[in-house]
Formats: structure tokens, sequence, C-alpha cells
């Protein structure tokens, strides 16, 4: 019984990884090492294949993909290790996708909706109090303030902004999961919570990727909400309590507001006319034209995953100096590290939890294919700005998502099956 409550701590540990920091992959990484070694044990690998199995299957194919491209490059082994190291996540759910039991990692699609929800408030009023009161003490040898950034660009224990903001969009499309089940205050605070979320982002966190990328979640959400909405007669009282969410969330990040406007507005046209408005986004550009040029010049096999940056670095314009560890971009980073095959391997990864939907699910517009294409839009839309499964708080965050998204389409295909 305590077993197959696994998927709800895990679910628990990941929702909540902006708060916990790095204990949530810490305690993670016990947990499933215990799974594999039961699964290992009761020969879980021998059962037939199910969606759970395939990704599985998917996560350590790209592992593999990118560990090659770096045996293949002038790198050492350690050099490809290390520069592997925060896509190891993937490669430990990839072996928990093979070698656990389904039951032991399904979670219902309600509850992850509700866990969510409560995951966008505990953040919330969690930065909000620390804000108000600068509570202040040390945490892992920095100041509380310090982690969590509430004075400027908020990030808590995600390290920086565009993962936290990647995540927190993430759980803003999660929150509205399983809304015909739940019951009108449920809905109400699930409509909060998403327009609260969004709020953050755009706001506090100022991260614009994450913030545009609810563009492609609105696709999902706007589909199924409006359907629920229109028959459960609901959509007047979910028009006001949308509007006094966005009050109430205009007026507490008021102060915020003014810079991270100014930010988005002088990054879109710095996309647009090519010029210097904001330099954050300008190097953007130049790292994106630097990044396609590397890519050009050795498309097959590509850099490595150690020279994600370095190679992209070699093709800068003389005085741009900047140093980075990646090109802020999920397709480049893959296509400069592996190349084509790379490039191939991210997108299976990325795609992986609305196929697998698409084939698996029973009803073809119920909740499952809901959760897997909020995963994978988010994913896409943040990537194009964020580095994404090179950084081991957002491909734990994903990854831990999508195998539970599949242990859930399992347990449909055994039930058929049977």
């Amino acid at each position: 019984m305590i077993i197959q409550r696994t998927g709800y701590v895990l679910l628990i540990l990941c929702l909540m990884a902006p708060l916990f920091g790095p204990f949530s992959e810490l305690f993670s990484a016990i947990i499933i090492t215990l799974l594999i070694a039961l699964g290992i044990k009761t020969g879980q690998h021998r059962r037939p294949w199910d969606p759970l199995k395939i990704l599985g299957v998917i996560f350590i194919g790209y592992f593999t993909v990118l560990f090659t491209a770096g045996l293949i490059s002038d790198a050492s082994l350690w050099q490809t290790l290390d520069g592997l190291s925060p896509t190891s996540p993937v490669l430990i759910l990839g072996l928990a996708g093979i070698f656990s039991n389904p039951e032991w990692l399904r979670v219902e699609s309600r509850k992850i909706g509700n866990i969510a929800t409560f995951s966008v408030y505990a953040m919330y009023l969690g930065a909000l109090m620390l804000w108000q009161f600068q509570i202040d003490f040390q945490v892992l040898g920095k100041s509380l303030l310090h982690h969590a950034s509430v004075n400027g660009r908020l990030r808590l224990f995600a390290g920086n902004p565009l993962p936290f903001g990647a995540i927190m969009i993430t759980l803003c499309g999660l929150s509205v999961l399983g809304w015909s089940q739940k019951s009108l205050f449920g809905k109400a605070l699930s409509l909060i919570a998403f327009f609260i979320g969004v709020a953050i982002v755009a706001l506090w966190t100022e991260a614009r990727g994450p913030f545009l990328a609810v563009g492609l979640l609105l696709v999902p959400i706007g589909l199924g909400t409006w359907l629920h909405m229109r028959s459960d007669k609901m959509l007047r009282p979910a028009i006001l309590l949308i509007t006094v969410a966005l009050a109430g969330a205009g007026i507490l990040l008021w102060p915020m507001a003014a810079s991270a406007f100014e930010r988005l507005i002088n990054g879109l046209a710095t996309f647009q006319d090519g010029q210097n408005y904001d330099h954050s986004t300008y190097l953007r550009l130049i790292m994106y034209t630097a990044a396609w040029d590397a890519f050009s010049d050795n498309w097959l096999f590509g850099y490595g995953p150690h020279a994600r940056f370095t190679a992209i670095a070699a093709y800068f314009p003389p005085e741009v100096k900047n140093v980075y560890s990646h090109a802020h971009n999920v397709f480049f980073n893959h296509a400069v590290s592996a190349g084509i095959f790379g490039l191939g391997a991210v997108l299976c990864v990325l795609l992986a939890p609305v196929v697998l939907a698409w084939k698996y699910a029973k009803k073809r517009f119920g909740s499952e294919l809901y959760l897997a294409s909020i995963l994978s839009l988010s994913m896409i839309g943040c990537g194009l700005s964020n580095v994404l499964l090179f950084h081991d708080l957002t491909a734990y965050f994903f990854a831990t998502l999508s195998v539970i998204a599949a242990a859930a389409l399992s347990h449909e295909s055994n039930s058929t099956r049977s």
C-alpha cells in the first residue's frame, strides 16, 4: 500500500521543487533508486510494453545519443560526463520507467491539478511573506533573501529566474487539470491560482520566455475550460473570480510592474529590429546566430555536451566577450552538442508525452491528453529561451511529470488489455 503512494510523494517533491530546492532532487533520487532496485528484484522490466516503458527507452536513448556525441568529440570521458551531469535526472527517470511498476507511480489527474494549485499558492504566499517581513537567515551558506531574490527577480530556490518561471508557468497550466471533477470552490481556486502564477512570472520573476509560452498553453487551457464552463453554468462566476484575482494580483505586484513591462517591450523590439534596446535579448540574438553557424559547420555529430557553449563562442563577433554556459535555447543546445542526432533526441523527449497520450489514452480529448499537452507545450515554449534539459532542476521537474503521466497511461493500457 505504501509503495503505491510513491507517485504522490514524488509529485509533491517535484511540484514544490522551487520551495524545497536541491532537497527535492535528493529525496526523489533516493526514492527512485529504491524503486529501481525493487523493480529489478521483482522483474518489472519483463512486463509487456506500455507507455511508461516506452518513455523509459526514449529517455535512456536521449542520454545515450548525447553521451556518444561526447565520446566521438575530442573530449575526455570525464569532460563528457561533466557536461552531461545536468541531464542525469532524465537518465535516472528513464531507468525508473523501465524497471518500475506503473502502479507505483500513478497519480489521478484531479489530484495532480489540486497539488499544482496548492503549490502555486504556497510559493506565492511564501514569497510574499519574505518580501513583506524581510525574513532572513543562512541557508546552504547564503542568506535566505539571496536565494529567494524576493527584492529582485523572484526565483526562490530554483537558482535562476528562468527555471523558476518555466516551473511556475507549467504549474499554472496544471492547476486546471481535472476541471470537470472539481467542486465550484475548487474551480475558483484553480482559476485564481492560474492568474496569480502568470502575474508572478510576468511581473515579479520577469521571465519573458515562460510568460510568452502562456500563449501556447492557452490552446489546451482555453479549449478545455471553455467547454466545461459552458456546460456547468459557471461562466459568469468565473469571469468575476478572474477579475478579482487579476485585480488582487495586480495591486500586490504593482511595484514590480513598471520594470517588467519595460523589459518585455524592449525585448520584443530587439527581436523585431535587431537593435540593442534590451542587452539581454540582444545577446541572445548573437548567441542564436553563432549557434546556427556552429551547427552548420558540424551538423552531423556536433561538438559534444561539454562544448555546447565554447563551440558557439568561437563564432561571436570580436566585440562580444560575455561568457555563458549555454545558448539559452534548448534546440540550439542539443544541435551544437550532438548535431542532428541531438536535435532528434531532444524532440523525442519534448513530444513523447503528447504522442503517447494520443496513442494510449482512452478518451481522445480527456485529462490525459490535456496533461501531456501542457507538458510538451511548456517544454517547447519555455525551451525557446531556456536551457531546460541542461539544467538539473527543470530536467528533473519535466522528466518526473512525464513519467507520472506515462504511468497513468500505462494503467489505462493494462486495464484495457486485461
